[in-house]
């Protein structure tokens, strides 16, 4: 795995703690942004919660008001049919209705600042980027103080922070004679050997392509070679050797 890690959100990067050929961990933290207006947002979102809490607890006292001078007049017409007029007693129950809607969006409006909220709070926990897999750090493209823009599809052009490459198990592709595309099978296991190094390692089939190059006639198949210790390093060349036949 190889990927260019890229902020959520936008912002200033007020700490960066890796460079390159730094080891990471998963979870580790790489590095925090500041971005100055979203506290600011936070206690405005924190102020409206508030605000529709207090604005629920009157429209509920508004309801339970209604409702017991809603019902007492009930009680009165149905112990004295002819002592209410029918009029009032619509007026109470239509009173009673509209403080019962009252009560509803006041809840609605507190759902919605509680959304807000926590939307941003989702944002602000963006502020630190984390290691997604253990890794090296293999690129950095920001110090403390630079402007990084979200990493969206929309913005294709945002500047990752670092370049984070696994380096304990490497991925190595290599192409095979359609002629012994037969004998490819996941699990197989296969010999590896770095020139570079000159050491020969042990690889696992894992996947193949399924699909003949119709131009060289080969299959695309890939080798996982695990590397604790790090010796092989990404893009070197090795020479792979494919047992076609076993006696």
């Amino acid at each position: 795995q190889d990927i260019a890690v890229h902020a959520k959100v936008s912002g200033y990067v007020n700490m960066i703690r890796v460079d390159i050929g730094d080891r990471v961990k998963q979870g580790d933290l790489l590095a925090t942004l500041e971005i100055p207006e979203l506290q600011d947002n936070i206690n405005k979102a924190k102020a409206s919660v508030s605000a529709a809490e207090q604005e629920i607890a009157k429209a509920q006292a508004d309801y339970d008001n209604q409702h017991q001078i809603d019902q007492r007049l009930a009680d009165v017409a149905k112990a004295h049919p002819n002592m209410v007029a029918q009029q009032d007693l619509d007026t109470a129950k239509s009173k009673e209705v509209a403080a019962q809607g009252a009560l509803g969006a006041a809840q609605q409006h507190r759902d919605e600042a509680q959304a807000e909220l926590g939307r941003l709070n989702t944002l602000a926990a963006y502020e630190k980027i984390t290691a997604p897999f253990d890794g090296i750090i293999t690129q950095r493209f920001a110090d403390v103080g630079s402007l990084i823009q979200a990493g969206t599809n929309s913005n294709t052009q945002a500047l990752p922070l670092v370049q984070l490459a696994q380096d304990d198990l490497l991925r190595l592709r290599f192409p095979v004679p359609e002629a012994q595309t037969p004998l490819i099978e996941n699990g197989k296991k296969v010999e590896v050997t770095v020139p570079a190094l000159n050491r020969t390692f042990v690889g696992t089939v894992t996947r193949y392509a399924w699909l003949i190059n119709r131009s060289t006639r080969t299959m695309t198949t890939e080798v996982d070679v695990e590397n604790p210790k790090g010796i092989m390093k990404a893009g070197m060349y090795d020479y792979v050797k494919l047992p076609l036949q076993v006696a």
